[in-house]
């Protein structure tokens, strides 16, 4: 709850600070590498200020190796994408799965401005249990933009989904090494659709984040233990960045649920990363 609040008011002091035009676009350079934002949005504000999944940055910055092969599943406006990108380099590739058109042309745009274009594909779509369309309603603010299975509101639109596994079939990709999921509580779905990789030790992700905050798995009937226990079951163990201000790997448990939202899973015979 408290969270929620300071959320709240974090949001209040943005609005009074940044343009609310919605189509304001807004450039940002980290560590050398553009990042394109929308102004009036939370995850752009955030971004501009310098306070986006700081310790998180940190921690990527720490395990990604040249030539990584890595998945930001619900990029956004693709801090990750563009942070892969910059780490994984020329040797490596990112796909950036993104189902919002104006969020697709930023991503584009910034990896021609950062010259990551050979190294990035984004593709337009959502990720999903099975290849089809599904709505996804947008209603103001790409940050919470998520899909919608009750009925159609307002700014829906209808989107094609694929399986994580379709799509590293289609790419013929030899491994994934790090994905990035957040869908906004469609977590457990799209992980459905990565059985096979999962399945395969010699191919799976040696390191996963997924955000999973209960307030949005429960609108889609999913839980925070549901996907802890699916991932257990594929030899993933749950983590959360502690420590210091870069952070390392600490065991997630119950208590930690909704308390810390990005989840780090990696194979449970790897060591906890530092």
């Amino acid at each position: 709850m408290f969270n929620k609040i300071k959320q709240t008011v974090f949001g209040w002091i943005l609005s009074c600070v940044f343009s609310n035009n919605r189509n304001q676009v807004g450039q940002v350079f980290i560590k050398g590498r553009c990042q394109m934002i929308w102004e009036s949005e939370h995850v752009g504000r955030k971004i501009k200020l310098r306070l986006f999944e700081k310790k998180e940055t940190q921690f990527f910055e720490r395990q990604l190796k040249a030539g990584d092969i890595c998945l930001d599943v619900g990029a956004n406006v693709g801090y990750f994408t563009n942070l892969f990108a910059s780490l994984t380099g020329e040797s490596g590739r990112v796909f950036s799965v993104e189902p919002l058109l104006r969020n697709v042309r930023l991503i584009g745009l910034a990896t021609v401005i950062n010259n990551t274009d050979k190294i990035v594909t984004v593709l337009r779509m959502g990720a999903s249990n099975e290849d089809s369309e599904i709505n996804f309603s947008f209603e103001g603010d790409s940050s919470y933009a998520s899909v919608n299975v009750f009925k159609k509101k307002s700014g829906g639109v209808v989107i094609p989904c694929k399986k994580i596994d379709t799509i590293i079939a289609d790419f013929e990709l030899p491994r994934i090494d790090i994905l990035k999921m957040d869908v906004e509580g469609w977590e457990f779905h799209a992980l459905q659709g990565m059985k096979t990789i999962l399945a395969n030790s010699q191919c799976r992700p040696r390191l996963m984040m997924i955000e999973l905050f209960s307030e949005h798995l429960n609108k889609y009937s999913s839980s925070i233990t549901e996907i802890c226990d699916f991932l257990s079951g594929h030899g993933y163990a749950p983590f959360y960045l502690g420590g210091g201000e870069g952070g390392e790997l600490m065991p997630f448990t119950k208590e930690q649920h909704d308390v810390y939202y990005n989840v780090f899973f990696i194979p449970e015979s790897t060591e906890p990363a530092k």
